[in-house]
């Protein structure tokens, strides 16, 4: 089977981690949990999850089919520069699999099975990252030397000036305008919507529309200075991310075609860490706009993952949050969900734990040791996996490519521009 084929192929199965273990009757018992809360009590919910064992098993076996063509062309073409874009298509392709494992799990009831599978594909709670979300959690701050080297750049008189609302349409205006500075005005497009699918503002570079930062039409940032800082994550660092890597994949991938390689790009290219980057992107801008830190992601999640990796039920965790952690029971509902999701009985003494939740704090540790790295500010869509399969493939090193967009201190440019 062709590059191609096996590329579209790979695309046309959706498997999506938050899909397969988002409780199809979460609405409800959020509903419940939140009655029975103002009554003072913390209850356990009983998930249930709309998921097809027919369509999965289907799933499974073209992957599988997939699998074997990936190898056998990986054998074939040694030499090839086709031989990176076979050897990332082989990586996602093990990563489908395990889905379907998860789901197989969760359809049998079988927690103990599943939380082993949610922690293969998203990784565990290291010590090192149970003391910084402990040491957040009583107040502490993160050592982070990026922070340490800004200054501040908008005077408190002109921060009041800069103080009105911003409505979407006039979000789309700044991130129009930053992409213009990056020269992707033609390539990516910001839009507005009400599209259920987009909650909170996502970067997607497979939309049916094209390459878009899609903005919800409800998100009304309360200043210029807030989507200055939405701009450095989402622009600066997904976006960035996006081309480079996109471009890096059509040229290194031999005969592979612009629209291959955007599909490459969707189906093969992760990071743990790229929330990281971002969010130090837009830590970084906080600081030099206001000289005020905004501080590391929230460690609640871990904290929270932990105590259900110990064997505390649902109940037991969402009142540990709330009662030492500060949190409202919308959010302590949130936080254990997350952390459960993929259990069939929360109410179990073994336990659960989904860290998908944990990804944001742990990527922001990784990022901060990582930072200086070319590979990975410069193509931070790669994972370590990724870049080390980088390097064996081709003989050459992330780090010595020139960037396709080089950063650029677009924070100045903006201000000038929207703030006066």
């Amino acid at each position: 089977m062709e590059l191609q084929n096996i590329l579209h192929e790979l695309a046309s199965i959706n498997l999506s981690a938050l899909k397969i273990t988002t409780p199809s009757n979460q609405n409800d018992l959020k509903k419940a949990f939140i009655e029975a809360f103002s009554r003072g009590r913390f209850t356990n919910p009983l998930f249930t999850y709309n998921l097809d064992a027919n369509e999965t098993t289907a799933k499974r076996r073209l992957l599988t089919q997939l699998k074997d063509e990936t190898n056998r062309a990986i054998d074939n073409i040694a030499d090839s520069p086709e031989r990176l874009a076979y050897c990332l298509l082989k990586s996602a392709i093990a990563k489908k699999l395990t889905l379907c494992d998860v789901s197989d799990s969760i359809l049998r009831g079988d927690d103990t099975s599943t939380k082993v599978l949610i922690a293969k594909f998203y990784g565990k709670i290291t010590d090192e990252l149970l003391n910084v979300a402990r040491d957040l959690a009583s107040g502490k701050s993160i050592a982070n030397p990026y922070l340490e080297q800004t200054m501040r750049i908008v005077s408190p008189e002109r921060a009041d000036r800069c103080a009105k609302k911003y409505t979407p349409e006039e979000m789309k205006e700044v991130f129009d305008y930053a992409l213009d500075i990056y020269g992707l005005s033609k390539e990516w497009q910001a839009i507005v919507t009400n599209e259920p699918r987009y909650t909170s503002i996502t970067v997607n570079a497979n939309d049916e529309r094209g390459r878009v930062i899609a903005i919800p039409a409800t998100r009304k940032p309360e200043n210029i200075l807030k989507v200055i800082q939405l701009a450095a994550h989402e622009i600066e660092t997904h976006v960035r991310h996006n081309a480079n890597c996109y471009y890096l994949l059509y040229e290194t991938c031999g005969s592979i075609s612009l629209l291959n390689a955007t599909t490459l790009e969707c189906v093969a290219l992760d990071s743990p860490y790229i929330e990281g980057l971002a969010k130090i992107a837009d830590a970084i801008t906080t600081k030099r706009c206001l000289g005020d830190e905004s501080g590391a992601p929230h460690p609640w999640y871990v904290l929270a993952a932990q105590k259900a990796a110990e064997g505390n039920t649902f109940a037991q965790v969402a009142e540990y949050i709330y009662e030492n952690c500060g949190r409202n029971p919308e959010e302590c509902w949130k936080i254990t969900t997350r952390t459960f999701r993929g259990c069939s009985d929360p109410s179990t003494p073994s336990g659960f734990a989904n860290p998908n939740g944990i990804q944001y704090l742990d990527g922001y540790v990784r990022a901060i040791a990582h930072y200086n790295d070319p590979a990975v500010f410069n193509y931070g869509k790669f994972n370590q996996q990724n870049i080390q399969l980088f390097r064996e493939t081709t003989g050459k090193d992330l780090g010595t490519f020139p960037p396709h967009l080089a950063y650029q201190d677009f924070v100045p440019l903006l201000l000038n521009q929207f703030c006066n």
